[in-house]
């Protein structure tokens, strides 16, 4: 199948580049760094779940907010994903 057909078959209301409605899996979300590319992700209309390693009660808050100020879905799964 060459690229012109895969195009062909995307919602006309997203270009092949967009990431709205996507879902990302953003590890070490919680605080720093990874929660600021959730938060960019979300905000450009993409679904995001983080993982970390706060707690669900002590991360809840936040998960939240960003999915309150970005109008996405957010998960959050507490994850050690260092080994």
């Amino acid at each position: 199948m060459n690229h012109s057909s895969l195009a062909a078959t995307e919602p006309s209301t997203r270009s092949r580049h967009s990431i709205r409605g996507r879902t990302a899996l953003v590890t070490g979300s919680t605080a720093g760094l990874g929660f600021a590319m959730a938060q960019g992700l979300a905000h450009a209309g993409c679904n995001v779940v983080l993982t970390g390693l706060a707690s669900d009660a002590e991360f809840a808050p936040k998960r939240a907010e960003l999915e309150r100020a970005a109008g996405v879905g957010v998960a959050y799964h507490r994850a050690d994903l260092a080994e």
